[in-house]
């Protein structure tokens, strides 16, 4: 009886089996199990990395500065595939270091193409600060993500803290109404928020996508058209010359909010931390459009305090309504205070 042992079929013809009681001697290299297995194990490798090298071109074709967006419709994602060969592959992605996180080579690899034109700003976009903020207006005072603003202020603020949202670009202007009675001592409000889609309409030139700030991240599925825009706040608030004093105690020693001779109106810009500065025009008038107030300022970031009582004495990127001019353009409170909103980007 033949002590043949279980094995392949084609490995079992190339050897030679002895008639006795004695095991086998294998005259050829037959296979075993942990041979089929390292094979097997090398069909994996060879299939992951044919796998990964295909997500791999599905991503630098995705991210392609000749698509204005980042989607491809699905028919045309095989053609595209046929013409994006492995040499280009390997080019692409000499731009990111090889030795980062794959998510940091991602992202780098992404601002190198939508902002090759300018280096330092893809290094300062990298280099932002991703520490979560508090949101500026008082009664919230949530903690929010740099990527979450817009969100927040769409989600959170549509409903219980009812603000204006507009879309505008350079080439247009945002214009709110507000009244006096709507401010509170010492209580920032927001008055409005844009989302700023650029110096043009261009819709391949977005503040995310020109590498100015970050995407925005969990926006409602009726707003996800604007995750390449900078949220931009429309801030304002109420407060007293006393309160702006270096000695806060006797600032508060000397308010009377019977004596209103003292208030102001403090109005404001912000926004999350970008890599160019973007300024501003803030101008209130009245209704008849008779009597202005105008200033020049740049957007404040939002990383640094919002509190007038503190921000007013080393900063000067708001426009200051006193006593006077309230009255001059709520025309003794009788009617509403008209803003407008101009934003500017300007070339480095």
């Amino acid at each position: 009886m033949s002590n043949k042992m279980k094995s392949c079929k084609n490995c079992d013809a190339m050897q030679e089996f002895s008639e006795g009681t004695g095991p086998p001697r294998k005259k050829f290299n037959q296979p075993t199990m942990y041979d089929h297995m390292e094979s097997y194990c090398k069909f994996k490798r060879m299939k992951a990395h044919e796998e990964e090298l295909q997500a791999a071109k599905e991503k630098c074709i995705i991210q392609n500065s000749k698509f204005t967006n980042l989607t491809i419709e699905p028919s045309k994602l095989d053609e595209c595939l046929r013409n994006f060969s492995t040499q280009n592959l390997v080019k692409f992605k000499m731009k990111s270091n090889e030795n980062e996180e794959f998510e940091y080579e991602a992202e780098r690899r992404f601002l190198d193409e939508v902002a090759r034109k300018n280096a330092n700003s893809v290094d300062s976009l990298i280099n932002i600060s991703r520490s979560p903020i508090n949101c500026p207006v008082t009664a919230c005072s949530q903690t929010i993500g740099i990527t979450s603003v817009l969100s927040h202020f769409l989600r959170d603020h549509k409903q219980c803290f009812p603000v204006d949202f507009q879309d505008i670009d350079g080439n247009r202007r945002s214009v709110l109404i507000f009244d006096e009675s709507i401010f509170n001592y010492n209580e920032n409000i927001c008055l409005g928020i844009l989302a700023y889609g650029g110096k043009d309409s261009n819709e391949g030139n977005r503040p995310a996508q020109a590498g100015i700030c970050r995407a925005n991240s969990f926006l409602p599925e009726k707003y996800s058209h604007f995750f390449h825009h900078l949220p931009i706040l429309i801030m304002g608030c109420k407060t007293s010359l006393n309160f702006i004093l270096a000695d806060k105690e006797l600032g508060e020693q000397l308010f009377d909010p019977e004596d209103k001779s003292k208030d102001i109106i403090i109005l404001w810009l912000a926004t999350v931390e970008t890599t160019k500065t973007i300024h501003c025009t803030i101008t209130a008038f009245d209704h008849d459009m008779t009597s202005s107030r105008s200033t020049i300022v740049e957007v404040r970031n939002l990383k640094y305090p919002q509190n007038p009582s503190v921000f007013m004495a080393d900063d000067i990127n708001y426009l200051m309504l006193n006593r006077g001019e309230i009255n001059i353009l709520s025309m003794n409170e009788q009617a509403s205070i008209e803003i407008e909103i101009f934003i500017h980007e300007f070339d480095d």
